[in-house]
């Protein structure tokens, strides 16, 4: 996927989640809204304004998820009364917080947009 693709769905992803892409866009970028998304996006990768979105944690919530097990990384999580969270794939009962996660391993990438790739479901 180019970079584009990867921003351009993973903006859906997060909007699907509850982000409000045009309300951060107004709020933290001088780019006009723009009736077409591909437009907007075209001038977030021009402009760099893309890396303060992937950082943002608003979109970083919305994007991983609050939780997620810390074993695997899986987010179907259970509660059962008594003992807490555990994870529905692995069992684990050590769970953490997946947007801070993911954040930290990003910043460390060179290119933070094929970081983010891994994580869209093709």
């Amino acid at each position: 996927m180019n970079d584009k693709d990867i921003l351009q769905k993973a903006i859906k992803k997060a909007e699907k989640n509850g982000f409000d892409y045009s309300e951060w866009q107004y709020k933290n970028t001088n780019i006009p809204l723009y009736g077409m998304m591909e437009g907007n996006i075209k001038e977030l990768l021009k402009t760099n304004y893309y890396k303060l979105l992937l950082f943002d944690s608003d979109f970083a919530k919305a994007f991983w998820g609050e939780e997620c097990c810390g074993d695997c990384y899986e987010t179907s999580l259970s509660d059962c009364s008594g003992i807490g969270k555990y994870c529905k794939a692995c069992g684990a009962d050590y769970i953490i917080i997946a947007w801070k996660f993911q954040l930290q391993h990003m910043i460390l990438e060179e290119e933070p947009l094929k970081y983010l790739e891994k994580s869209l479901e093709v």
